[in-house]
């Protein structure tokens, strides 16, 4: 099911606000290695922790989204060659059979489990 414009546009501003939010921290940001943070002032240190623990979930949804939808198109890719070998119904393309079925299944359900969170 594609979303629809509204639905598109609304993650692309959840996105852009987000992305705002990050590039105000990073401008205050100073960039140390680990060796130097603890010679760095106290606002310096707040800012490095809260860069370290920020959270961007409508980024995260999106980049889930676009690999969820590459896994789609593998297992629609499946799904033709399995198409392919069933008509032939030739017995030596049995493991062909096998082996598409597999990547079918696979890839529909990571793709699945990308759309609900699920990290492996």
């Amino acid at each position: 099911m594609k979303p629809t414009y509204e639905e598109l546009e609304a993650r692309c501003a959840a996105l852009a606000a987000e992305l705002s939010a990050v590039e105000e921290i990073h401008n205050e940001a100073v960039f140390i290695t680990d060796d130097h943070y603890e010679q760095c002032p106290p606002e310096v240190q707040k800012i490095i922790r809260s860069l370290a623990v920020m959270q961007i979930p409508a980024y995260q949804a999106f980049l889930a989204e676009v690999r969820a939808s590459e896994l789609d198109s593998l297992a629609g890719v499946a799904e033709t060659m399995l198409v392919k070998f069933s008509n032939q119904r030739c017995s030596s393309d049995m493991h062909e059979v096998v082996g598409w079925k597999m990547v079918h299944q696979q890839a529909s359900n990571r793709a699945a489990q990308l759309r609900k969170g699920v990290q492996s």
